[in-house]
């Protein structure tokens, strides 16, 4: 029983190996219907993306972060007034 069961064993384990192994891929077939155009963008449009994005993430990276922002008033000692604030009874 135990020879049968290594041998059947051995012959599962050898079909999965030859069949993971294999390079069967399937085919890509295109169907009449599908659209295989491509849009091509106008170089001026594209210079106009590229110099938004440029602008765009220079002002995010030039952006101070609040506690910078807190340090330039303390150092700037801008005045302050209460009259400003939102009252807490808003809340």
């Amino acid at each position: 029983m135990k020879k049968y069961f290594s041998q059947l064993f051995l012959l599962a384990s050898l079909l999965f190996l030859s069949q993971s192994c294999s390079n069967n891929k399937p085919e890509k077939t295109t169907d009449e219907f599908t659209d295989t155009t491509t849009t091509v963008k106008d170089s001026a449009t594209l210079k106009k993306e590229e110099m938004l994005d440029f602008k765009f993430f220079y002002t995010l990276a030039n952006l101070p972060s609040p506690i910078e922002m807190i340090n330039a008033i303390y150092q700037n000692k801008v005045p302050f007034s209460k009259e400003l604030l939102n009252p807490p009874d808003n809340f």
